[in-house]
């Protein structure tokens, strides 16, 4: 348990479960990004499994994917998809300089994949001893990215939906 703000919340894979993974997974259905919800389901999948490699693999796949989902991209690359997303406007420069330290978190779980050993590129000769405690941040980093990226996403839907069923100067009717 945990105290923040006058309020006390558990610090436990239960409190996360409710609150993350399961916003999440309705996310994923809400904005129709089947793709990557497989790919996160692999990833929790791989992780209750012992897979720990496959896990922050799928973890990856699933944010790049929801990236994809955004901007309806078939094929294209990690940093080119992080620099569209970046350089979109759809999530808001909050303070000076916020973007630019976003996109490196933007980008953690892609980093875990590419620099642990057998997570993203060959193990070698011996198998790889990925730490669990890892392959669950990036699953959990995932799922908070998830969240945040498709709130905003549907979020800047809607803002678009609003704008145009309002009236222009044509359609007054006097």
């Amino acid at each position: 348990w945990r105290m923040a703000n006058g309020k006390v919340f558990p610090v436990e894979s239960a409190y996360i479960e409710e609150n993350i993974i399961r916003k999440s997974y309705y996310l994923l259905r809400e904005a129709k990004f089947d793709g990557a919800l497989l790919e996160f389901e692999k990833a929790r999948t791989d992780l209750s499994a012992g897979d720990h490699a496959q896990a922050i693999q799928n973890a990856n796949l699933a944010v790049e994917s929801v990236i994809k989902g955004i901007f309806d991209i078939k094929k294209a690359k990690p940093g080119q998809l992080f620099r569209k997303l970046i350089d979109s406007e759809i999530i808001p420069e909050y303070y000076d300089g916020f973007l630019n330290a976003f996109e490196n978190i933007l980008r953690s779980v892609a980093i875990m994949r590419n620099e642990e050993q057998g997570a993203g590129h060959g193990s070698g000769a011996e198998k790889p001893k990925i730490p669990y405690p890892l392959a669950e941040l990036a699953v959990n980093l995932s799922a908070v990215l998830i969240n945040f990226l498709i709130k905003y996403y549907l979020e800047s839907l809607d803002r678009g939906s609003s704008e145009e069923s309002l009236p222009g100067d044509d359609d007054i009717p006097f």
